[in-house]
């Protein structure tokens, strides 16, 4: 199959994500060795009930205290790779899109993408509006992977991608203005 014009977009989202996934492996290790944290180590002051058959068994509990916020810049890292990845998603369905309907609309080529919906099916227009365009075959497969097929959708990588990402378009708290 040809490649089509959306598809060097696509690897330079993916190849750019990866660059990001590589920073933030080296700037976590350098961060995690400033000991930003606390473990202590206490006895477990609820221990479960097997105790009782085995009087010998300390039970412990370790907690893990941050002491130092995570740094701006690995939040604004993850937030790149994130939005890198999500649009390499819209980056595929818009190449699969070209690559099936060739003399897209402007209507059809804004309103392609790959579309992640968690709790449930989408509406069949709102589908089609956004993969209207791809191969049926490979629009099966984008409606197979959707989350919404797992037990609980937020184990759902793509999920999870989708709602970082969305999450991340938001102030931090600690950005957020202190007059509210």
């Amino acid at each position: 199959m040809a490649a089509s014009p959306a598809t060097p977009s696509l690897r330079l989202k993916l190849d750019r994500a990866y660059e990001h996934i590589q920073a933030l492996e080296r700037d976590i290790s350098a961060w995690i060795k400033t000991d930003p944290y606390e473990i202590a180590d206490e006895p477990d002051p609820e221990p479960p009930l097997e105790q009782v058959s085995h009087p010998n068994v300390i039970y412990r509990r370790f907690r893990i205290t941050r002491l130092d916020p995570v740094p701006a810049p690995l939040l604004i890292i993850v937030g790149d790779c994130l939005f890198n990845l999500r649009s390499a998603l819209d980056h595929l369905a818009f190449a699969l899109a070209v690559t099936n309907t060739p003399n897209m609309t402007t209507e059809q080529e804004a309103s392609c993408e790959f579309p992640i919906f968690h709790d449930r099916p989408t509406k069949h227009g709102k589908e089609r509006r956004k993969i209207g365009c791809i191969d049926p075959q490979a629009a099966a497969v984008i409606k197979a992977l959707q989350p919404h097929h797992r037990r609980d959708y937020r184990d759902d990588p793509l999920w999870q991608i989708h709602e970082l990402n969305r999450i991340d378009k938001h102030p931090w708290p600690s950005c957020r203005s202190s007059s509210r």
